[in-house]
């Protein structure tokens, strides 16, 4: 466990803060409404003794809505980030698969938004490599059949065929070193 311990709190510093002020702000609003809600329910059930049965159903129905504003809160959070994560896992899996033509694209007012443009940098960066290596690997592919005529010209059949069939099977294997890779 020691070998896991965790030096930086604050990694993605923007998006802690803006969580931790949303939840200090719910919270704080909560306490407010239910504070004044128990005030008003203690207030009614002092002036009437007999009705100290609504002082409790005022706190259990505040108590309800208050549970359920959370739940809400909590859904609409979180998708705000499980949104872009599942985003991200789908990408990953087409880049497992060899495709790397997209890109993420995350809705306005996603969280991860830093993470969706250095993933999106490293993407363009990987492409442009993988296109540069196939148009070296073209090139290459190009001069062995140059070579393979000016082969046919020489006249000595066999051993030109056997340069010939060496030459065929590292084009071979050149063209398939990127062809795992859709851009």
């Amino acid at each position: 466990m020691g070998l896991f311990k965790r030096q930086q709190i604050y990694i993605n510093t923007d998006l802690q803060i803006k969580m931790s002020i949303f939840l200090i702000v719910i919270v704080t609003a909560e306490v407010i409404v239910f504070g004044g809600i128990f005030s008003y329910a203690l207030s009614m059930s002092q002036k009437v003794t007999d009705n100290i049965y609504r002082f409790y159903v005022i706190l259990l129905f505040s108590f309800v809505g208050i549970t359920l504003l959370n739940i809400f809160l909590g859904v609409f959070l979180s998708h705000k980030i499980a949104g872009p994560i599942y985003a991200f896992e789908m990408r990953i899996k087409n880049i497992t698969n060899g495709d790397i033509s997209n890109f993420v694209d995350l809705r306005k007012g996603d969280m991860l938004r830093d993470f969706e443009t250095s993933f999106n940098e490293m993407m363009h960066a990987v492409r442009k490599a993988v296109a540069k290596d196939r148009e070296s690997l073209e090139n290459a592919h190009k001069k062995i059949l140059e070579l393979n005529k000016k082969l046919d010209k020489l006249g000595a059949k066999k051993e030109a065929d056997e340069i010939k069939a060496a030459l065929k099977e590292i084009s071979t294997e050149m063209k398939s070193i990127t062809s795992f890779f859709k851009i």
